[in-house]
């Protein structure tokens, strides 16, 4: 649970960083290519949105450009594909569903996955580990806590 509170407390100081960055950035007069603007504003989308259906094409569409076009400018900015993104937000927030005592199922289905097989597969990939294991540390603590 201590490694779960970090990464969200890491995740939220990042968040924090970026939108103060983005803030100050407009104040001064500097801001990011269109290319930044619209990855930016997917991110945004996703984090808010990661439970929902989310499709390329809708995301692009918020956008105003290609799928094809926001799929190579959002690999070039982050190194990471759209969907790799996606997943890997579903997986953390999955992992706090499960800590936070949901049961597997219901944890990957607040995440936004549709397949339970499919979110262990994804889950195990992206975080190291099968969900199962964050459920059994969470109901048995260690002696003498």
């Amino acid at each position: 649970t201590s490694v779960l509170n970090a990464r969200i407390a890491v995740l939220s100081l990042l968040s924090d960083i970026c939108g103060n960055h983005a803030v100050l950035a407009e104040k001064d007069g500097i801001t990011g290519s269109s290319s930044e603007k619209y990855v930016k504003q997917v991110i945004e989308h996703i984090n808010k949105s990661f439970s929902e259906p989310l499709c390329l094409e809708s995301l692009a569409t918020l956008c105003g450009v290609s799928k094809y076009h926001l799929a190579r400018e959002f690999k070039r900015l982050t190194g990471q594909t759209v969907f790799s993104y996606l997943n890997t937000v579903r997986c953390q927030n999955a992992e706090h569903f499960i800590c936070g005592g949901m049961s597997v199922t219901e944890a990957a289905c607040a995440g936004g996955f549709n397949s339970l097989s499919y979110f262990s597969r994804t889950y195990k990939k992206k975080m190291g580990k099968v969900p199962s294991n964050n459920k059994q540390t969470n109901e048995n603590p260690p002696l003498g806590t």
